[in-house]
């Protein structure tokens, strides 16, 4: 028997993960939080939290979330300080350095095109 999985429960327990990691880094940075804090924070298991994520390099797994739950994250009560977190690891890792340099260039061209689009009205 194949066994389903509820999409509703699993993208649940994948932002409860989130939303621990982010509260975890925030706290203690990237380097200094590991595993057992993100797990315990969340409420989980070690084993499980690898169920939510394709990659097995959480880290990995959570800045490529990140980048889709940003905005979610900046109702964070620490939002400045996790993206101070972000930001100092990309000085660390190309992967997250890269993430960040294609959604500053977004963010710039999206900026350009509001810009525009107000001068066109005025």
């Amino acid at each position: 028997m194949v066994r389903t999985i509820d999409q509703a429960l699993h993208n649940k327990k994948r932002q409860q993960i989130l939303d621990a990691s982010a509260e975890c880094f925030t706290e203690n940075g990237f380097h200094q939080t590991g595993m057992k804090e993100i797990y315990t924070a969340a409420g989980m298991s070690a084993g499980s939290i690898y169920h939510y994520f394709e990659n097995k390099d959480f880290i990995e797994g959570f800045i490529k979330a990140t980048k889709r739950a940003l905005q979610d994250t900046q109702k964070h009560v620490r939002y400045g300080r996790l993206v101070i977190e972000i930001y100092a690891e990309s000085f660390r890792n190309d992967k997250v350095k890269n993430i960040l340099q294609t959604l500053d260039d977004e963010a710039f061209e999206a900026l350009k095109t509001e810009c525009s689009n107000t001068l066109k009205l005025n």
